[in-house]
């Protein structure tokens, strides 16, 4: 559709380093003549026939129609550039670029919004920003688009591009032409294709509301709604991607700038205007992460099958711009833990919106005071993309953040641990268990609470890192000497407190009946002395 439609374009040059000073413009129409009658040979050249068939059939309209006075609005929507090469900017463009676009069209310049947030070096960058022109064509016709780079003391010119606006302008001409006189494209394109009466509404059974399955319409003859023919829209303005260009330094030639991806689309003065495409800048939030507590846990990597549990969350977020952002937090220990740990710890992390990922790794851990810390359950994966994304809209509409959302995580894999059992049987005994989820008594829960808030609003509400409260069942002094017993079986473990309790247990009772049976002799001794 946007291919060039005017087949002439020359830059007028003069002078000896041949400096462009103007471009012409036109249309060359080409129509084929008689051959020369082939009596000579010229220098033993003999003139090339013509292949032509003698019938040439010109479908194209002539250009002239095209050339008529028309007052347009000119919308240019910058999306972003890449593969960009800011080394002419030295090493201050690469450590701070400022990008921002100036678009011109004669004598109207225009000049974007300063893109401050690029990280050093990137070499793609988000601008979706809008420029409207007005202009009478024929006429002024070319648009100069200039990435630039806001310096200090003065703008550097990063990567240039200039677009033929009148030239695209005719060939949109020639196409709603085309739709509008071409047979075959109306035949293939115009529904209905004859005039009918349609029900205008769907009649409801018993008043009832809500959802309504899809059909299809209806005939009706007598009270329908006359409906005719009608042309479909017109294709909308494609994504075009063009290579920037720029002087190099020795201005001799151009070099490779970048590419720019654009949209430019046409309205004519009075016309009904078109909804401009939604454009999402970049927002900045806060996710706040509150871990509350861990359920149920069955995998022990200590001694007396306990685990001093901590909580390792590991924060990654990226966005259009391909900004990555990783962050982790910790929370405190619970020491001698063993089906349940509490932590209340509160985390946050910032982030961008919209993104390409959101993501928190959450993994339990077993803190060693001599050695590597072990884990206790493999990691899991919590993603935050769809809360971030219902986040973003709900500020983009004006409306409050949403409430706190509490949910819970469940660890269902966990390393290998050291068991009684044989080699050969214990991993296909593993792996059966699995298959039949006859192991969920072995999965461990972690309720958390999220809510994800704009940054402007995070500062008003602050949410300090951190233990926000006390949690419930830690272990302390106070505690052991309240309820030794519980300290000891916590100490020693469940099943070792349950063998040493049966060993004390059977001894107690051998000893009794041992002293039972030696007061028994003693007495039946001293019966029958007395005697």
């Amino acid at each position: 559709i946007m291919s060039r439609f005017m087949n002439l374009s020359k830059t007028m040059t003069v002078g000896m380093d041949r400096s462009g000073s103007a471009v012409l413009k036109g249309h060359i129409n080409v129509k084929r003549v008689q051959d020369p009658e082939q009596t000579a040979i010229q220098d033993g050249v003999t003139l090339p026939l013509c292949t032509a068939p003698e019938q040439v059939t010109n479908t194209s309209p002539s250009v002239e129609n095209l050339w008529i006075s028309e007052t347009v609005f000119v919308r240019v929507y910058i999306m972003s550039a890449h593969k960009l090469d800011v080394g002419s900017l030295g090493l201050a463009g690469n450590l701070s670029f400022k990008p921002y676009f100036s678009a011109s069209l004669g004598v109207d310049v225009q000049h974007g919004k300063v893109i401050e947030l690029v990280s050093p070096g990137s070499q793609t960058v988000n601008f979706y920003q809008k420029f409207v022109f007005q202009s009478t064509f024929p006429g002024t016709a070319l648009l100069n688009l200039e990435l630039k780079h806001k310096g200090i003391m003065n703008d550097t010119v990063v990567g240039s591009l200039v677009l033929d606006i009148e030239d695209r302008l005719l060939a949109l001409k020639r196409r709603s032409f085309r739709e509008a006189s071409n047979e075959d494209f109306l035949r293939k394109r115009i529904a209905p294709k004859q005039c009918l009466r349609w029900k205008k509404e769907r009649d409801l059974t018993e008043g009832d509301v809500g959802w309504c399955e899809p059909v299809d319409p209806e005939l009706d003859q007598m009270y329908g709604t006359w409906l005719k023919p009608h042309r479909a829209f017109s294709e909308p303005s494609p994504i075009e991607c063009e290579k920037m260009s720029r002087l190099d330094e020795e201005n001799t030639g151009e070099g490779r700038a970048g590419l720019l991806r654009y949209i430019i689309d046409f309205t004519p003065a009075g016309s009904h205007v078109p909804e401009d495409p939604e454009i999402y800048g970049q927002t900045e939030f806060q996710v706040r992460l509150t871990v509350y507590s861990v359920e149920n846990i069955k995998v022990f990597r200590d001694f007396g099958e306990r685990n001093d549990v901590y909580v390792k969350a590991n924060f990654r977020s990226q966005d259009y711009d391909g900004n990555v952002q990783s962050t982790h937090h910790i929370t405190d220990t619970h020491k001698y833990a063993r089906k349940m740990a509490g932590f209340n710890w509160n985390m946050s992390f910032n982030c961008r919106a919209p993104s390409t990922e959101c993501s928190v790794e959450m993994t339990l851990m077993d803190a060693d005071k001599f050695g590597d810390n072990d884990l206790i359950y493999y990691p899991k994966y919590y993603s935050l993309d769809h809360h971030l994304w219902l986040a973003y809209k709900e500020h983009r509409e004006g409306r409050k953040p949403l409430n706190h959302l509490t949910d819970t995580i469940v660890f269902d894999r966990w390393p290998k641990v050291e068991e009684p059992m044989p080699k050969c049987s214990c991993a296909w005994w593993r792996r059966l268990k699995r298959k039949l989820k006859a192991d969920k008594k072995m999965f461990a829960t972690m309720k958390i609470g999220i809510s994800i808030v704009p940054k402007g609003e995070a500062d008003k509400e602050p949410f300090e890192d951190g233990q926000f409260s006390v949690p419930r069942d830690r272990f302390s002094y106070v505690t052991a000497m309240e309820n030794p017993n519980a300290t000891a079986k916590m100490l020693l473990g469940p099943t070792r407190w349950l063998k040493l309790r049966v060993f004390v247990g059977f001894w107690i009772v051998v000893l009794g009946l041992l002293l039972l049976s030696m007061t028994i002799y003693f007495i039946m001794q001293v019966e029958g002395g007395s005697r």
